[in-house]
């Protein structure tokens, strides 16, 4: 990767896990019982972005990645 492909993976990670933990707040003080669901599904997805790092070979399969991980660590 290019340090300019590398700086675009960063801020995609950065922007998707800013977006979700906002919209993870307004949706987590709704119902006290989606905390834990909520909890669930990040490990889920970090798991799937573990597997899915495996096969990663293309740029466009970085940007998945790092939209799958930015949800995660959002979460």
């Amino acid at each position: 990767l290019s340090t300019q492909q590398s700086a675009v993976l960063i801020t995609v990670v950065g922007f998707t896990a800013m977006s979700f933990k906002l919209l993870i707040q307004f949706v987590g003080d709704r119902k006290k019982r989606t905390r834990s669901v909520l909890f669930m599904l990040a490990t889920l997805l970090g798991g799937v972005a573990a597997l899915v790092a495996i096969v990663i070979s293309q740029f466009w399969q970085f940007i998945i990645f790092a939209v799958i991980y930015g949800i995660a660590s959002g979460i």
